[in-house]
This record gives structure tokens, sequence and C-alpha cells, in this order.
């Protein structure tokens, strides 16, 4: 899934992941199975995935996997703080 710069979309996979990981405990994936599993290219899902480890919904651990920082009931981050550095990630890329 490519947002194509609708950051509108960026919001809603940040809801979708972490939808996943609650729907999933235990879930750990790497950037490479994240990326075949919801369908995106390689820096939007390093991204997002790193997003939601600033906000502290993820952790990545030394073997290269991302999970959740905690178990049990489903805390969402604040996903317009996560997608506001998205944005803000994407336009200096643009610039640059």
């Amino acid at each position: 899934m490519n947002t194509g710069g609708n950051f509108g979309a960026i919001e809603d996979l940040l809801r979708r992941i972490c939808a996943e990981y609650a729907e999933m405990p235990g879930l750990r994936v790497t950037n490479d199975q994240a990326k075949r599993l919801w369908g995106l290219d390689a820096t939007l899902c390093r991204e997002a995935l790193d997003c939601l480890v600033d906000l502290r919904f993820l952790t990545l651990t030394s073997s290269g996997q991302y999970m959740r920082l905690t178990e049990g009931a489903a805390t969402t981050p604040n996903l317009r703080m996560a997608r506001a550095a998205l944005e803000q990630r994407a336009g200096r890329k643009l610039a640059g």
C-alpha cells in the first residue's frame, strides 16, 4: 500500500497495525514480514513501525522483530502525533 501523499491513509495504517498487534498477542514481525503482511513498501513499513516504537506501542528486539511493548489490554497511542511525524519525514524527503 503506497499512501501516495494521502496522509489520512497513514493514520488508518497505524490504526490497522495497532489492531493487528492487539488481536494477535505475542505477534513479532521483522520489517520484511510486516511488509508482506500489510502489503507495504519497505520505507513506509519501516517508518510506520518506527513511529509506533517512538510512541512506545512497539519495541524493536535485538533480533530485528517488532513486538508490543506491553501485553494485555490494548492502549492505542496518539496516532495524530505519529501521523504528524510521518508527514514531517515525507515532507523532508520531498524537499530533499
